[in-house]
């Protein structure tokens, strides 16, 4: 994993944990019930250009929806 990822996904982690009102324990803990970290590596290309809430809602979809990277 390169560099670029990792930061994407610390910025994804605090994003999430202020737009929710949650810790960054209970986001991380979430994030790996549902596969999340995979899924923000995975597409970090497409997803690092967008704004911090279609981030955010994208994330939300994808644990709604309950797919695993």
């Amino acid at each position: 994993m390169t560099s670029a990822p990792v930061h994407f996904l610390i910025f994804c982690i605090e994003t999430y944990k202020i737009m929710h009102h949650m810790s960054g324990e209970e986001v991380f803990g979430l994030f790996d019930r549902y596969g999340v970290t995979g899924f923000i590596i995975r597409f970090h290309d497409v997803l690092h250009i967008e704004s911090p809430r279609s981030v955010v809602t994208q994330i939300d979809e994808f644990m709604e929806h309950g797919q695993r990277y």
